[in-house]
């Protein structure tokens, strides 16, 4: 029998407007608990054994996000204006036979969106999404700076360690913070998951413009353009293959398209993006195990 679903509260808390940064709740839904019985009884009311599957929804998006711009707990990340002029646009709609779900699009732009969540990896250890993307890159080179674009991207920030650097670092941590527009810490670490263009699928390579930033090519090429695909991944072992230690707490789940060193055109659509407690029951295949490294 598949294993139940418990979904956890998805609401952000607190009050944005109180200046405290926003964390997920962990209750339990009534509705969650009912379902996950329901679907645990067998023949005659006996109940057969299952797992149980916590989940943290961070986009699953709906009616009431469609039209008003970003959804709701999402916020914008830009980069240097001077450097990166054109945004990339997202905005929830109507897609037929899919509801409602996250458009992205570019047109030689960059800029991302993103949920703040502040949670522990080994109580969530896999992330899972699903995502469908219109074209390609063709002819990049994303081991360099110019060649750093993505069709799509799914990735994770993690919150930064004063612990685990040195007193450099946590020079130049604590002078990102004061430039930030939210006098927040720029995430220690990020695993981006993204369809690549030419990047071979998986395998990863260090961002080249941060090597903190990691790079993982979950698909890549054209092949699969045009339809949906379900994807997850255990995030925290990826983590520990590519990196080396265990990561931090989690600081936010961000989306993204971009194409400003190729000044291509993109569009790609996101949906059901959640942090779990054990792969999910309706993937149909097993979780990817951790990447190699791309030939250099």
């Amino acid at each position: 029998m598949a294993p139940c679903m418990l979904y956890d509260d998805g609401q952000l808390s607190p009050n944005e407007n109180d200046g405290m940064r926003p964390t997920l709740k962990s209750s339990i839904t009534i509705a969650g608990i009912l379902a996950c019985l329901m679907a645990c009884l067998g023949r005659a009311g006996e109940i057969e054994p299952t797992a149980e599957v916590r989940a943290i929804s961070i986009g699953r998006f709906g009616d009431r996000d469609i039209g008003k711009g970003l959804p709701d707990g999402w916020r914008e990340l830009t980069f240097d204006p001077k450097k990166f002029p054109i945004q990339s646009q997202y905005g929830v709609l109507e897609l037929n036979g899919h509801g409602a779900v996250l458009k992205a699009s570019t047109e030689g732009g960059v800029s991302a969106i993103y949920r703040p969540v502040d949670v522990n990896p080994k109580d969530y250890p896999y992330i899972s999404w699903r995502w469908r993307v219109e074209n390609i890159y063709p002819g990049i080179d994303e081991k360099t700076k110019k060649g750093d674009d993505y069709p799509a991207r799914v990735y994770i920030g993690f919150q930064y360690d004063p612990e685990r650097v040195n007193l450099v670092t946590r020079a130049k941590f604590n002078l990102a913070k004061r430039r930030s527009k939210d006098g927040h810490y720029p995430p220690f670490y990020v695993l981006n998951y993204v369809w690549a263009s030419t990047l071979e699928a998986d395998t990863w390579i260090p961002n080249p413009w941060e090597k903190r930033s990691k790079v993982v090519a979950v698909k890549s090429g054209a092949d699969g353009l045009g339809r949906w695909h379900h994807e997850a991944r255990h995030y925290l072992r990826d983590f520990q293959a590519i990196v080396g230690e265990d990561p931090p707490p989690i600081d936010f789940v961000a989306v993204m398209i971009d194409s400003d060193g190729s000044r291509s055109s993109g569009v790609a659509y996101f949906d059901d993006i959640e942090l779990l407690s054990a792969p999910p029951p309706d993937l149909g295949r097993e979780v990817p195990a951790p990447p190699q490294k791309a030939d250099d």
